[in-house]
């Protein structure tokens, strides 16, 4: 369970990496169009009408994915995934200690988030229509090291 739990981490990671990355490529050939305007206009085959307005969009455009790679970098660090999953799994290991030591508050949380659709008793058997994915992964997980 640890290992897909690091897998998904891993694949999150990395997507806000590769779009970083991408932004980072946009915000370079922007800066390349800035240099290449002023290399013209220098030349003298851009009058200076049009290298102002070439140059004030691309800065523009320039400052607008700044400001999304550092909404990027601070929402990655707000969300801190690595320290939610660990926290996650110690709380999943420990839950048959957590719903014998905790009150009835706990174990009816505990029962609500494994089978949120509620637990039916029809006088002979406890049902319930659907059982928390999470769970149904452990369960999963688990009946293959019993084979």
């Amino acid at each position: 369970m640890d290992m897909a739990a690091v897998d998904n981490y891993k694949q999150f990671s990395s997507d806000i990496d590769a779009k970083r990355k991408s932004i980072s490529k946009e915000i370079n050939l922007l800066n390349g169009k800035v240099a290449n305007t002023n290399d013209k206009y220098l030349a003298d085959k851009l009058d200076e009408e049009d290298y102002k307005e070439i140059k004030s969009i691309a800065r523009s455009q320039i400052e607008q994915l700044e400001q999304e790679i550092q909404h990027i970098v601070s929402e990655s660090k707000e969300l801190d995934i690595k320290t939610k999953i660990e926290n996650a799994l110690d709380s999943m290991e420990n839950l048959s200690n957590l719903y014998q030591q905790g009150d009835l508050v706990t174990k009816r949380t505990i029962g609500c988030l494994i089978f949120p659709k509620k637990v039916e008793f029809d006088g002979k058997s406890f049902q319930t229509p659907k059982m928390n994915i999470v769970a149904q992964c452990i369960c999963q997980y688990n009946n293959g090291f019993r084979k």
